[in-house]
């Protein structure tokens, strides 16, 4: 029987990390095995607010909202109960797969694949980031937005005077064209939209998510990006921009911070897949796998002389700007802290293919996350081992960054694609 998720009290926030941690599971190379999402994400959302590792392209972030403003624009006419209202969300997001489709896109459509059997439809992915950037104002849940526009357009005095009420402090409607979730500047739609479109911005749609960006989180990364540069130089990760020359603390301190925990971490995983395939005793994969964690000590030793400070110092780190209010549970603050003083002697870094102490450490932190199911203690669970779990590097949503940011640069620029 397969499984289904359904979603209780969860806040808007951990609901999109489930999301996130759901679609993981289908890309087996960023899975988070070893349990440092908290930091990774942590990171991810200083950097870069109201991303998230499921979107696709930034016209989505007007798509959704323009979707449920055509829906509240029918409950002034129409008597809907809270069902019939996410039925008529729901069926024009599908009209939008359709519409892209007629649009002839093909790189980023929500859904080009799955089409009327998709279940993850573009808000519940976007619906978290809107909030974030505050282009959804009120707060909650898909659902209770959907029965708080209900209770409105069913209970308001005003929706059959055709006016707004005024602000007690303020002679001005509090509601704007009774749009009541929305920001009042979002960009108009362009005409019928859900029959043909794109995922290109208008130049007036991509400034006005610049200027969301900008008002809502000025300090981030993400800003820097849109005030001081105009490409994002086909670059893997954030820190090997040249934009980065140009920060200043503590958006700096932060990226060092990442840049060298995504590279000391690296290893911990690649052990984590070579004892699992000396565990399969896959021959092909053990070779590999030691090749790879030889690459990646090479590397660290490379700029030993500032990683072997880093490592040494942990304090710094979970004080660093994007860690220091992060929820990070205590359980992962002591593996990774451990993993840290197994590579803090620089003769170690060659011999941690072997090493008993690391390998103990990872084997302890799975049974820890697992328990019964930790493919290290149970054949059951290392049969369905793909042969690569969470080998990618971590780039806290760069990629997708990246494409948000061209497409923005590209409306801005009249349609010019930068590079990506």
């Amino acid at each position: 029987m397969a499984s289904k998720f359904g979603w209780i009290d969860f806040s808007e926030k951990e609901r999109q990390q489930m999301l996130d941690v759901l679609e993981l599971f289908n890309q087996q190379d960023t899975r988070d095995e070893l349990g440092i999402g908290n930091i990774r994400d942590a990171f991810a959302d200083y950097f870069f607010p109201g991303t998230s590792t499921i979107q696709t392209r930034a016209r989505y972030f007007l798509f959704v909202p323009w979707i449920y403003q055509d829906v509240e624009k029918k409950l002034k006419k129409n008597s809907w109960t809270v069902d019939k209202i996410a039925t008529e969300v729901e069926r024009r997001e599908r009209k939008l797969i359709r519409a892209l489709i007629a649009g002839d896109e093909k790189e980023g459509v929500i859904g080009i694949e799955a089409k009327e059997k998709l279940q993850r439809l573009p808000s519940s992915i976007y619906w978290n980031g809107l909030n974030i950037l505050k282009i959804r104002l009120l707060a909650g849940s898909q659902t209770q937005y959907i029965r708080h526009i209900c209770f409105f357009y069913k209970e308001s005095p005003l929706n059959n005077a055709g006016m707004n009420p005024k602000s007690k402090e303020h002679d001005e409607p509090i509601i704007e064209n009774a749009q009541i979730g929305w920001h009042p500047g979002i960009p108009n739609p362009p005409d019928d939209f859900l029959k043909q479109t794109t995922l290109k911005l208008t130049h007036d749609e991509a400034i006005y998510l610049k200027e969301r960006m900008l008002q809502t989180h000025p300090e981030s990364l993400f800003s820097a990006f849109l005030l001081e540069s105009n490409d994002t130089m086909g670059t893997d990760f954030v820190w090997n921009h040249p934009i980065i020359d140009s920060l200043q603390e503590p958006t700096l301190s932060a990226i060092s911070h990442s840049q060298n925990f995504s590279e000391i971490i690296h290893g911990a995983a690649l052990l984590y897949n070579l004892m699992l395939s000396e565990k399969k005793e896959n021959k092909e994969r053990i070779d590999q796998y030691r090749d790879h964690l030889s690459e990646w000590s090479d590397e660290v030793l490379g700029h030993w002389g500032v990683l072997g400070k880093w490592c040494n110092d942990s304090e710094t780190f979970w004080k660093g700007p994007a860690l220091i209010s992060a929820r990070i549970p205590q359980l992962t603050k002591v593996f990774v802290t451990k993993w840290f003083s197994v590579l803090a002697n620089e003769g170690a870094l060659r011999t941690i293919p072997d090493s008993t102490l690391a390998r103990s450490l990872i084997s302890q932190r799975e049974h820890q996350l697992k328990k019964n199911r930790a493919r290290l203690h149970n054949q059951d669970a290392l049969m369905k081992w793909g042969g690569a779990s969470g080998t990618a590097r971590l780039d806290f949503r760069w990629a997708i960054t990246k494409t948000h940011l061209s497409d923005i640069y590209a409306g801005l620029n009249g349609g010019k694609a930068s590079n990506a």
